[in-house]
């Protein structure tokens, strides 16, 4: 009764990731919410990470979108569709692929989270004058461990929903607004105190800033 009331509960969590997948759309956490520059990898060579889990390895890694491009993968000499390839170790990062390009895992756990960042354009009209201004923006993603799929962190709402379940992670995202703003690992830790199994975590923490 134990196991299959475990197994119910994992069963909801990943409807709840499947359904918030399905909605995510727009992508609203400003950039800086996170630490970009925590390791939160263990040490493996370049590789490109299929969809079955093999992995292809070697040393250069190059990728390529946009309307004319082939939209695929190299690692040296090899090229592998993006269909192919669900994410690929580069220096030290890992980084995972979603709705057209990859992005870098910045936590790593059961719940993990990734940043894309792009280069946005934004136009407006002043006195008949058209201004375009263009900024390279971060678009944050999570996903359920491994395999899960991907959702875009849209809202704080969204990430009180992930972290259902931790009361510990809950309490330090709620009463944490201020941190937010002024301590850049301050998010990286909550979901850290999540993947820990809701508990700080110890000196060996996921996350280990970069000297």
């Amino acid at each position: 009764m134990k196991n299959r009331t475990k197994h119910l509960a994992s069963l909801g969590v990943l409807i709840g990731f499947a359904l918030l997948a399905a909605s995510s759309m727009v992508n609203k956490i400003h950039n800086g919410a996170f630490n970009y520059g925590n390791r939160v990898e263990g040490k493996t060579d370049n590789c490109l990470v299929k969809q079955d889990g093999t992995k292809v390895w070697g040393h250069r890694i190059y990728w390529n979108t946009g309307i004319l491009a082939r939209k695929s993968i190299k690692i040296d000499n090899e090229r592998y569709p993006f269909t192919e390839i669900k994410g690929y170790y580069e220096d030290g990062s890992y980084y995972g692929f979603y709705r057209g390009e990859y992005g870098r895992r910045i936590v790593h756990g059961k719940i993990n989270v990734y940043v894309q960042f792009k280069q946005v354009t934004s136009t407006s009209t002043s006195n008949g004058f058209t201004n375009t201004h263009s900024y390279l923006d971060a678009f944050h993603y999570a996903q359920m461990g491994e395999n899960g799929p991907m959702i875009a962190l849209t809202s704080k709402g969204r990430i009180t929903q992930l972290l259902e379940g931790c009361p510990l992670a809950l309490e330090m995202f709620g009463k944490g607004r201020r941190e937010l703003k002024n301590d850049p690992d301050y998010l990286n830790r909550v979901f850290d105190v999540y993947n820990a199994g809701c508990r700080e975590p110890g000196t060996d923490s996921t996350s280990i800033r970069l000297q």
